[in-house]
């Protein structure tokens, strides 16, 4: 599994080459569309409809698995057009139900970020959809899914159940949507027939809702449909799964945006159709409201806030008026959740109608929520920081990354183990000098140099995990990544790389042997220094690094994954290779997955030959590689040795977040969606 983010796009002009009309030239649409179909390379093919769809100035999401692709892109009408002919010239697409819609240009900036809109990004994914069942249980083939019917096939079952005098013939509807979408719409039934909201937050939890209400579905004709439809066909086959009583299972083709271009009234349709583009949401001409807001029951239907529940997090909705007051929002699942153990006069409900107007009660009241939401078990990760870093500088730079992952994840810090001094007077004439070299609007950007008695007197201990054999602590060689004022543009970590020669490992001259010394390093360090980056001359200290860490894992396991920034990186990837390769670091360092942000090969003499000798793919161990995307973006670990890092960790396990920033972990919305895709695997 990897992923490419790109936050930008060519815009296809107007006045191009494409044989439309000029009205559609400028015209915006939505296309969304899926496949089905065995993908032998989903890499090249993502690869392939990622450069279609740049080409074509499209923005949106491509998700590709080996099991089949989906993709919702926007654009200008032609080019969306132009994109469905070229990928219909492919025969894997035969029989394709490509959705094309027009449309506004995004009128709300932060919706259309926070939905993907504002940038094109590509994925290769494990699976095209995912049921969230237990490994030990086989998820059903798609080959098995439910019977497809037609908008107007769909229409007249429910308009045929009226008159349909069969008393041993029941029908259900299922709704295969997260909660927050069948909010705003959702299908209604003539009498006698049930229609079921499994009230999910997410899609994977639905088997679980069907695990749970088998007996409302047995011997029955299940009608089930979604926003397109691409969710029916799993959910449809693992219905049927369950055996001969579960067998009459009709999914709507095409999801509710076929029946609504079919029915414009809505028909048995009401409300609007929640999609996951800047659109938001797409009501028929019968302008009835169904959802209303959380706090005082106001007809509402508006996402466009995107207000969210204060504790998971979930759309809600919440009137303009309401939005004003600011109370806490508890959604209505988490209120279910919690009704057993409620305390009378602290409950979520008061919070929720916004009865709850002493500041005091409403902590209380939130705090006992949170206190069930904590018991769940959050994800543990152990933080690395970088070189001439600190775990509380490291905490500090991944304060707002925390925030947005709280609900999944608990970060530790630690130092490492070998102590740098603070800078000295010939550390900060040579930071200048090094700051001429630069181009002069960085420097510019750079606060002046305190006196050197100031920054000894002001400066924290900073840590190293390897440093340099044959130098002093002191020297310049030991700049390192906490002396970037600007945090929002990079970290430095010693003089710029831009000169620095990115080299294999075998075109470095490194053996195979473990203990053997990279060639330029200890001894033939001189010269070829200038040539290097500051962090490839840091080769020793590694056993310290190690007694450090196993005995953290000893005493703060255990951990769930390992993440490391630059240096950090290094360390945590060569945990990851010693995980699979070591029996005493098995029993010792154990974790599911690694970070690594801004990493490269670690120089280590302990360990770099073994990096050197691996073959693409083999460290195998989950992994999410997040650095710059094109080189020069980061000045101190350039994008050649990042790639070559990742390129040593299994492909089908591995996911890339490339960003256009400089030595950071970006925290925007689509880069955090990104994280979360890759955590939610190990929940």
């Amino acid at each position: 599994m990897e992923s490419t983010v790109q936050l930008e796009s060519k815009q296809l002009s107007a006045s191009g080459s494409l044989s439309m009309g000029e009205s559609d030239a400028v015209e915006e649409g939505i296309l969304l569309y899926y496949k089905f179909a065995r993908i032998d390379d989903p890499e090249e093919t993502k690869n392939w409809l990622f450069n279609l769809c740049s080409s074509l100035g499209l923005l949106g999401r491509i998700r590709v698995a080996p099991d089949g692709i989906n993709i919702t892109v926007g654009g200008k009408m032609a080019a969306l057009q132009e994109h469905i002919k070229a990928v219909s010239s492919n025969a894997m697409f035969d029989g394709t139900d490509f959705k094309l819609a027009s449309c506004s240009p995004p009128g709300d900036c932060k919706a259309a970020a926070e939905c993907g809109f504002t940038s094109l990004s590509a994925r290769t994914v494990k699976e095209l959809v995912t049921l969230g069942l237990h490994p030990s249980v086989q998820p059903p083939s798609v080959l098995d899914a439910g019977r497809h019917a037609s908008a107007q096939e769909f229409h007249g079952i429910l308009e045929d159940s009226v008159r349909d005098q069969d008393p041993l013939k029941k029908i259900v509807v299922v709704d295969a949507r997260n909660v927050y979408e069948t909010r705003i719409g959702k299908f209604t039934a003539p009498k006698g027939v049930e229609v079921l909201d499994p009230l999910v937050r997410q899609y994977s939890d639905l088997p679980r809702w069907i695990d749970e209400n088998e007996d409302q579905l047995r011997n029955k004709q299940v009608l089930m449909y979604c926003t397109g439809g691409v969710r029916c066909e799993m959910a449809s086959a693992y219905i049927r799964s369950k055996g001969e009583e579960f067998q009459d299972v009709v999914q709507l083709s095409g999801g509710i945006q076929r029946y609504m271009e079919a029915f414009p009234d809505g028909g048995f349709f009401v409300g609007k159709n929640f999609v996951f583009d800047h659109r938001l949401a797409v009501p028929s001409s019968n302008l009835l409201v169904v959802g209303k807001c959380l706090h005082c029951s106001t007809p509402y239907d508006d996402y466009s806030a995107r207000c969210r529940c204060s504790l998971c997090r979930m759309l809600v909705l919440v009137c303009t008026d309401c939005q004003s007051r600011g109370a806490p929002t508890i959604c209505e699942i988490c209120v279910k959740s919690d009704k057993s153990s409620r305390k009378p006069g602290r409950t979520e409900d008061a919070v929720r109608d916004g009865k709850c107007t002493d500041d005091s009660e409403i902590k209380v009241a939130l705090s006992d929520r949170k206190d069930d939401i904590q018991q769940q078990r959050k994800l543990r990760i152990l933080c690395l920081h970088g070189f001439r870093q600190n775990a509380s500088k490291l905490k500090g730079r991944l304060n707002a990354l925390r925030k947005k992952l709280r609900q999944r994840v608990e970060l530790v810090y630690i130092d490492a183990p070998h102590e740098v001094p603070s800078t000295s007077e010939h550390l900060e004439s040579q930071h200048q000098l090094s700051c001429h070299e630069m181009e002069e609007e960085e420097c510019l950007s750079r606060r002046s140099p305190k006196p050197p008695s100031e920054v000894t007197t002001r400066a924290s201990k900073k840590f190293a995990w390897l440093i340099s054999p044959n130098t002093t602590l002191c020297d310049s060689s030991t700049l390192g990544e906490e002396s970037e004022e600007n945090h929002d543009e990079t970290f430095l970590e010693g003089r710029p790389n831009s000169g620095a020669v990115n080299l294999s490992p075998r075109e470095k001259g490194l053996t195979c042997g473990s203990n053997e010394l990279p060639s330029w390093s200890a001894s033939s360090r001189g010269a070829e220094e200038t040539s290097l980056a500051q962090h490839q001359t840091q080769t020793s200290g590694w056993s310290e690094s190690w007694e450090k860490l196993q005995a953290v894992f000893a005493k703060e396991g255990p951990f769930d994954g390992v993440l490391g920034f630059s240096q950090g990186a290094a360390i945590a990837a060569t945990l990851g290779l010693l995980s699979v390769s070591s029996e005493q670091s098995q029993a010792t360092v154990k974790f599911r997955f690694v970070i690594l942000c801004s990493g490269f090969i670690s120089p280590a003499a302990e360990h770099f030959g073994t990096f050197s000798s691996l073959k693409d793919g083999e460290i195998d161990v989950p992994s999410l590689h997040i650095f710059g995307g094109r080189e020069g973006t980061d000045r101190q670990v350039s994008v050649s040795e990042s790639e070559q890092l990742a390129s040593l960790f299994r492909a089908e396990k591995r996911v890339t977040v490339r960003h256009q920033s400089g030595h950071i972990i970006p925290t925007q919305p689509e880069f955090v969606q990104q994280y979360l895709a890759f955590l939610e695997q190990f929940d």
